[in-house]
Parts: C-alpha cells; sequence; structure tokens
C-alpha cells in the first residue's frame, strides 16, 4: 500500500498504543514521582521554583550549597513541556495531582514529536509505505537507549537532545534547499541550547552539507540557510533563555557568547564562501571551507581558550577520580556491563552496512544526498555514542533507515528463493535480528542469573527511601548532609537544602562531600562542627556507598554502613535501612 500523504491516523494510533504500554511499564515510578535519575528530580523543583516566583531568568538551586546556591548550566527549553501542563492543570486539579499529570505527559509529548520525525525520515529514505514507516517507529522505541530517556516521569533534557536531532535529520531529508537549511538550523540550535554535547552532531551536520556543496554547487541555498538559521535560532534562543550571568561566565558547559560568535564567523565566512567559491573549482572551494572552519575555531578560541577541550573544563582531581569517572552515563562502551556495551555499538554498528547499501544503491543524485548525510551523521554518532554512553540514543536514530535497507533486502531474497510459509518466517527473523533488543536478550541469555539480594536480620522495616523523605518533609528546614546521589531526591521531596551534589559546576561543595565520606570520623566532626550540620543521610545499598567503601574502607561512609559508628554521632530515628539518617549527638 504506498501512501503519499503523511499517514497521521497511523502514527496518533501506534502512539497511543505505546504510550499505554509505558504508562503501564512506569506507573509506578510516575504516580509516586520515585524518578530512577537525580536528574529529573532536580529538574521537577526547577520548575517548582519558576512557578513559585523565580525567575525565568534565573536558574539558580539555592537549597544546594546554600546559601549562595548553584547556578545550573540547564535549559528553561526543557521546562516548557512540563509547564505546557502545570500551568492549566494546576488550579484544577491542585499541585501534587497536576505534577503526576505533567510528568507522565510531558514526555509522551516528546515522544510524539520523535515519531513523527522518525516517519518524515524514513518515508524520505526507504519508502512511504505505511507498514515501513511504522516498523521505523517500532524498532526505534526498541532501542533502551532511545526508551529509558522518553518514558513517564524521564522529564530531564536527554529525550529532548534525540529529538531534536531527529527533527534536524528529518529537514535535512526535504527536497525544499532554502526550507531544509532553515528548520534543520533552527532544530540543531535548539539541540545545542538543551545540552552543549550536541556540538559534535552540529559540526557534522554542518560539515556534510559544506562538502556536498563543495563537490556539487547546487547545494549552495541548502548551506547558507543551514548556517544563517544556525547562528539567528542559537542567538534567538540564548537571549530568550539564558540568565544574564551566563553572558559574563567563564564556563564550557552551555551556549555562551564566544559560541555565538563563533556561528556568526561561520555565517558569514560561508556566504563570502559561497559567493567566491561559486565559479571556482571543487578544490578551491573545499580550501575556502577549511577557512572558514579555521577563522571559526580562532574565534571560539581567543575567547575562551579552555573550552577547546572537554566542556566541563578542568575539573577538580578529587571531583574527577571519585565522581566523573564513575558515573556511568557518560563512560565509554568498554567500560561498561556486557549488555549495556551491546546496547551502545551492537544495532548502529550493523545498521552502518545498511545505511551504505542504501546510498549505493540509490537511483537519483537527491537520493543520494539524503543517504550521504544519514551515512556522515551515522559515522560522527556511533563515535559518539560508543564514547558516552547518554549519546547512543540519538545513534540509534541515525541508524534505523540503515537496518530496514538490510531488512528490506532480506525480505526480497525470501520472495525469491522461498515458498510463502517460509517467506513469512524469515521476514519475522529478519525483524527480530535487525531489532536493537536482539543483542541484549543474545547476551543477557548467557549470563548467569543474579544471585539473590540475602534477607535483612532482624524485624523487618518496610519504611523505603520516601517513607523516610516523607518523615523529613514534615520537619522544619534544616542544611543536611547527604550522599552525592541523594541531594537532588532530597531537595524534591523535603522543605531541606543539602551541600554537595553531582553536578561540576559545585566544585568547593562536592569536593568537601566527596573527603567527607572518604575521610576519618575526626575530620568528620570538624567538617560537621565548622559547617553547623546535624544530620547525615545516606543510602547503604547505593553504588555510591559502595564506591566509597571500596576506596576508604576505613572512611566515614564505611563505618555509617558497616559501622561501629564513631561516638559524636547516632541513628535517627527517622531513618529506615533503607535511607539512613544520622544526627550529631548533643
Amino acid at each position: 500500500m504506498q501512501a503519499r500523504r503523511f499517514p497521521w491516523i497511523a502514527v496518533i494510533a501506534l502512539w497511543a498504543a505505546i504510550s499505554l504500554v509505558l504508562i503501564y511499564l512506569f506507573w509506578g515510578m510516575a504516580i509516586t514521582q520515585n524518578f530512577d535519575d537525580p536528574d529529573d528530580f532536580l529538574r521537577l523543583q526547577q520548575i517548582r521554583d519558576f512557578a513559585g516566583g523565580q525567575s525565568w531568568f534565573d536558574l539558580t538551586q539555592y537549597r544546594m550549597a546554600a546559601p549562595e546556591g548553584l547556578a545550573m548550566h540547564w535549559s528553561r527549553l526543557v521546562d516548557i513541556p512540563v509547564l505546557l501542563f502545570l500551568w492549566p492543570l494546576k488550579p484544577l486539579l491542585g499541585a501534587p495531582l497536576a505534577e503526576i499529570i505533567a510528568t507522565i505527559g510531558a514526555p509522551l509529548l516528546n515522544l510524539l514529536v520523535l515519531m513523527i520525525a522518525i516517519v518524515a525520515i524514513t518515508r524520505r529514505l526507504v519508502g512511504h509505505d505505511v507498514a515501513t514507516t511504522m516498523l521505523a517507529c517500532l524498532m526505534t522505541l526498541s532501542a533502551p537507549t532511545v526508551y529509558l530517556q522518553i518514558h513517564p516521569g524521564r522529564i530531564d533534557h536527554h529525550g529532548w537532545q534525540i529529538v531534536f536531532a531527529a527533527l534536524a535529520l528529518a529537514a535535512l531529508m526535504n527536497r525544499n534547499a532554502r526550507f531544509s537549511g532553515i528548520a534543520a538550523g533552527i532544530a540543531l540550535a535548539l539541540y545545542v541550547n538543551i545540552s552543549i554535547e550536541g556540538a559534535p552532531f552540529v559540526a557534522a551536520a554542518v560539515g556534510t552539507v559544506g562538502l556536498l556543496w563543495a563537490f556539487h554547487r547546487d547545494h549552495a541555498a541548502r548551506l547558507l540557510s543551514l548556517v544563517g538559521a544556525l547562528a539567528i535560532a542559537s542567538l534567538a534562543a540564548t537571549v530568550l533563555t539564558a540568565p544574564s550571568y551566563r553572558w559574563t561566565e567563564a564556563y564550557c558547559d552551555a551556549v555562551m557568547p564566544s559560541h555565538i560568535a563563533a556561528m556568526g564567523v561561520a555565517a558569514i565566512g560561508t556566504a563570502l564562501a559561497v559567493r567566491f567559491g561559486a565559479s571556482r573549482n571543487r578544490l578551491t572551494r573545499v580550501a575556502l571551507l577549511a577557512l572558514v572552519l579555521l577563522a571559526t575555531v580562532a574565534m571560539f578560541g581567543s575567547l575562551t581558550p579552555d573550552c577547546l577541550g572537554s566542556p566541563f573544563g578542568k575539573l577538580d582531581p578529587a571531583i574527577d577520580k571519585f565522581w566523573y569517572q564513575n558515573v556511568t552515563e557518560g563512560l565509554p562502551f568498554w567500560r561498561q556491563d556486557a549488555i549495556t556495551a551491546a546496547t551502545m555499538v551492537a544495532f548502529p554498528l550493523l545498521a552502518s552496512l545498511g545505511t551504505a547499501v542504501g546510498f549505493i544503491r540509490a537511483k537519483s543524485p537527491e537520493i543520494q544526498r539524503r543517504w550521504l548525510i544519514m551515512l556522515a551523521l551515522l559515522l560522527v554518532t556511533f563515535v559518539t555514542g560508543a564514547l558516552v554512553r547518554r549519546a547512543a540514543g540519538v545513534t540509534h536514530v541515525v541508524a534505523v533507515p540503515g537496518a530496514l535497507i538490510l531488512i528490506g533486502l532480506a525480505i526480497r531474497a525470501a520472495e525469491q528463493h522461498l515458498p510463502s510459509l517460509l517467506r513469512a518466517i524469515a521476514t519475522a527473523t529478519a525483524i527480530m535480528v535487525m531489532a536493537p533488543i536482539t543483542p541484549i536478550f543474545a547476551i543477557a541469555s548467557m549470563m548467569p542469573p543474579p544471585k539473590p539480594a540475602p534477607l535483612p536480620e532482624g524485624p523487618v522495616n518496610n519504611c523505603d527511601r520516601l517513607c523516610v523523605l516523607d518523615r523529613l518533609a514534615r520537619q522544619p528546614p534544616e542544611a543536611l548532609l547527604a550522599s552525592i546521589d541523594l541531594g537532588p531526591m532530597v531537595i524534591a521531596r523535603t522543605p531541606h537544602s543539602v551541600h554537595g551534589t553531582g553536578y561540576h559546576r559545585m566544585v568547593k561543595p562536592l569536593r568537601e562531600t566527596i573527603l567527607f565520606f572518604e575521610g576519618s570520623p575526626t575530620h568528620g566532626q570538624m567538617f560537621m562542627k565548622q559547617k553547623g550540620f546535624r544530620r547525615i543521610l545516606v543510602s547503604p545499598t547505593s553504588a555510591e556507598a559502595f564506591l566509597f567503601m571500596q576506596k576508604a574502607p576505613n572512611g566515614m561512609m564505611a563505618r555509617l554502613v558497616k559501622g561501629p559508628l564513631p561516638d559524636w554521632i547516632e541513628e535517627d530515628p527517622a531513618g529506615s535501612p533503607a535511607l539512613r539518617v544520622y544526627r550529631v549527638r548533643s
């Protein structure tokens, strides 16, 4: 069945079905707001603060490292989808229920936009068949790197990074050169505004279109529209969302004036290159683009030389060693467990073959152009996704069209050589083999089953983390010393403030928190007295606690979890085995 019109009914029906499945799977998390990721807790609190009167341009979280607080590097753009649900529902249903609906609805809105983008990409590369486009959506969402970033309760920015990358790809596939460049430039600007980690994808997209112009002059309009829209939209997004301190700060982790200046140089330089290279040969046009690139990098480097390396800048050695080098979502595939490593590289590696086949078999220059863009971006995103786990979701979106090509080849081979029954089996097998989830199941089936957790000794205390935090929420606000990953959860579920949490800008408080849990009881006592903290929160079964005990077997964390307790602290009755609370003796 060939359908030239966009299959809106099919897309919305499939989205509704997938949404129901996701709501069922993540209902417990969404209804209790017991998120898996600390960033979701902090994102919710940032939205609450804005809804409660904090300025749109003030991204400071004042209940971390109080009283100064922490000026966050996040973008307000990600708050908008949650606020679209929260603003109209809060007066009608009250804040708690409105928040639950918002934290369910915003990610599902994200999902709908992603599916529309995937269908648009598939139709422009593989074909207009409705079954094929629906299969593309299912394959994308079967990748854990994608659906774990887009599900009820996942309100942080990673899902929107995937969406804007997909929208940029869909725009670049469009035949209308000027519209294609403008739409892609806006999507890329929003992508990098949400997270500076999108910079490699942006550079790869612009560079690929630039090389297309170098070899074929007909791509001038697309290139000029792309770089112009990218620069203008980046400036607009920064003006409309960034706090005033971001215009003068020296951090490298968000779009700032040096980025915008570099984009402006790229746009002006590209316009000049297109003007003077229109009648020149290919080698001259490549040289002109190289000069534009050098001028762009020179502008950025002259304004912020420290940002030519990592967007996080130079981290404190203690923070880098203990915290940053152990944040699994930021680590490469060879530092993950076997199943996680497979989710990052197996599917994109196989799909790259199909992407190359699509490029080779393209029947027109326009289709060849599209496949060339996909191939270039797949190579770049494969490298970034293999090096950083949280970037692998974009890789899987780019890889889907190539996987569909391989499935199509397998189906056509089956139709030519197999009877009808075996043909159906071969088709199902091809889809299953190419699904992103297949290598994960294959590796999981070969691994030994996990050992059951030992039963607790003594009387059972069923008060979980939420129960403990509910107890603390009924007590007067105070400054607590919580283990690093607990901080955002404490802020979102209680009126208390915390000291150091897992954010790279929080240099001194984060370093002090690490040294407290690593250090001796004598050091801990002096620190608590100096800061005036009266209570300590730790999750004894967390990976963070295990890491502290492994690195410092006699440190404070080990004493808090395994004992014996220092004589200057005692257990607080508000705690439980799931979340222990200690207080300084009077």
